[in-house]
């Protein structure tokens, strides 16, 4: 896997940048294993998940953009190729953490939601 850097966004305009550590409980203590990256720029809020410099990475790995999210006001566009039908389960849950980021930063509370399992949601109404 070769290192990604940022796609071509032009960074002369940046509002903000912010960046954010994903700690993951593996089961003794905490351990910083993605990095998140926000930028607010001009083509829109530029998002970007790498893997961490941690040890609990091979070295090729540590620091590799696993995925890139611009969102331009229309909607959203992953910038890199990493995008596939086929995801491994660590790739799996990087897409999910940084998903629910991205939607708990810039949703501001519109969407709010609940996951029922169905049996409990009959189980419910029916009382």
């Amino acid at each position: 896997m070769k290192k990604k850097e940022m796609k071509s966004v032009n960074f002369d305009y940046i509002h903000k940048h912010e960046e954010f550590m994903v700690l993951v409980d593996s089961g003794d203590e905490f351990q910083h294993e993605y990095t998140i990256k926000t930028v607010d720029c001009d083509r829109g809020v530029f998002h970007s998940i790498a893997y961490s410099e941690g040890s609990m990475w091979s070295s090729s790995t540590r620091g590799t953009v696993i995925y890139e999210v611009l969102n331009d006001g229309n909607g959203y566009e992953f910038t890199t190729g990493n995008v596939d039908k086929n995801v491994n389960y660590s790739d799996m849950f990087a897409i999910t953490v940084f998903l629910n980021f991205i939607m708990k930063i810039e949703s501001s509370g519109h969407f709010k939601y609940k996951i029922c399992k169905i049996t409990d949601v009959l189980q419910e109404s029916e009382f």
